[in-house]
């Protein structure tokens, strides 16, 4: 039994050295120019760790740059002149690609429950685990957007899911009471779950449904407490009925 262990353990050793050996390679291997910068860093012209402690996790600064509605006071250096004063479009298109790697390597089993057969785990390689395009900037001296969709998720390639799709305005008729419409993470009001540093999931969230819905927050900041109203759909972001069809309310949907 000892043996056994002890060669599993030095299984599992090899496999984390020669991954850690071809990451390090990788990396060395990419040039310093061609590095990947989000969209805010090459917006303004800053490192990512201005707003970033620990990537994806927000420092003060971040926080403060969220809180301003996405953007920093010299925002308009690079948008494009219309000749209209209430509208505001960058000067390039604002994209950005985040895609995250996994190596796991355990002793696991899984458990088929369609036929109860067992099937034994020992590496998962998951990468691609994550790839996402986002898109966010100012549009006007009080209205931001923000939008990201996700390409591919722990290795279901071909399908699109669209999670973040919102706009924002800051100052709703001049009564500093934020306005924010569309499709949003409802668990974001108490901690958010894009800037957490573990692998693991914030399940309670997951299981009470308070992840993505579609609907409108009003927010209001009076001194250290910030207040939030929000009205959402609550039925999450996989089903879209529309209240004026004739199906509408009908049991079968149609």
């Amino acid at each position: 039994m000892y043996i056994q262990t002890y060669r599993d353990n030095k299984k599992y050793l090899i496999v984390l050295f020669v991954v850690l050996f071809l990451l390090i390679l990788f990396v060395l291997m990419i040039p310093a120019k061609s590095e990947a910068m989000p969209v805010f860093s090459r917006k303004y012209n800053i490192s990512c760790i201005t707003c970033h402690a620990a990537f994806p996790r927000l420092n003060e600064f971040g926080e403060q740059f969220v809180s301003d509605n996405f953007r920093l006071p010299n925002w308009k250096d690079s948008t494009v002149e219309t000749g209209d004063n209430m509208l505001a479009l960058p000067d390039s298109v604002p994209l950005a690609l985040r895609t995250q790697a996994f190596v796991q390597a355990r002793e696991a089993e899984t458990i088929d429950v369609s036929n109860g057969d067992t099937i034994s785990a020992d590496t998962d390689f998951q990468s691609p685990y994550l790839i996402k395009l986002l898109s966010s900037a100012p549009l006007s001296d009080h209205i931001s957007y923000y939008f990201y969709a996700i390409f591919a998720e722990k290795g279901d390639n071909g399908s699109v899911i669209v999670e973040d799709a919102w706009f924002s305005h800051d100052d709703v008729f001049g009564s500093d009471i934020s306005l924010m419409l569309g499709q949003f993470q409802v668990s974001d009001l108490m901690f958010p779950r894009e800037t957490r540093l573990t692998f693991q999931d914030f399940m309670v969230y997951r299981m009470a449904g308070l992840t993505y819905d579609r609907g409108t927050i009003f927010g209001y900041t009076a001194g250290p407490v910030d207040l939030s109203l929000g009205l959402v759909n609550g039925n999450g972001i996989s089903e879209n009925h529309t209240i004026n069809s004739p199906g509408y309310k009908r049991p079968d949907k149609v």
